[in-house]
């Protein structure tokens, strides 16, 4: 649950490889609305011939541990957001979504998710202004 001492915190996930730009603007759409990104932070990739893309502010290179990190991250926030252009889900963010599920978290995506068995779960579409919106209610309700 959001706490009211602090700004809300999200996590964003996408495809690293195919909608980087598209999650860059998110960040700072909603830096610019008051909601901290905990992850990924605002960068540049510097290696995207591996399966894993590796950005700038990675202090290693070891696609486990910044996994991890991401997933920590989520457990952190107070929300996932999906960066899905044309509903498109990789198998990193279906994981990422699962763990949110578990954890409890809400889940926002930009688009209807693509996958059948994942819009089962109450994936809400919305954009970084609804999801403040969203977050400030449940807040008001803790």
């Amino acid at each position: 649950m959001p706490n009211l001492a602090r700004s809300p915190t999200i996590v964003i996930s996408g495809s690293f490889r195919k909608h980087f730009d598209e999650i860059m603007v998110l960040i700072q759409m909603f830096e610019s609305i008051g909601i901290t990104v905990l992850s990924p932070k605002k960068s540049k990739v510097i290696d995207s011939r591996t399966e894993f893309v590796l950005l700038d502010t990675d202090d290693v290179d070891n696609p486990k541990i910044l996994q991890q990190r991401h997933l920590d991250a989520i457990r952190q926030a107070d929300a996932l957001y999906i960066c899905n252009p044309h509903g498109y889900t990789g198998a990193s963010t279906i994981l990422e979504m699962g763990w949110a599920l578990a954890l409890g978290k809400p889940i926002y995506a930009q688009e209807e998710i693509q996958d059948f068995t994942l819009k089962l779960f109450g994936t809400t579409i919305a954009k970084p202004d609804n999801v403040k919106h969203e977050l400030a209610r449940v807040s008001d309700r803790v």
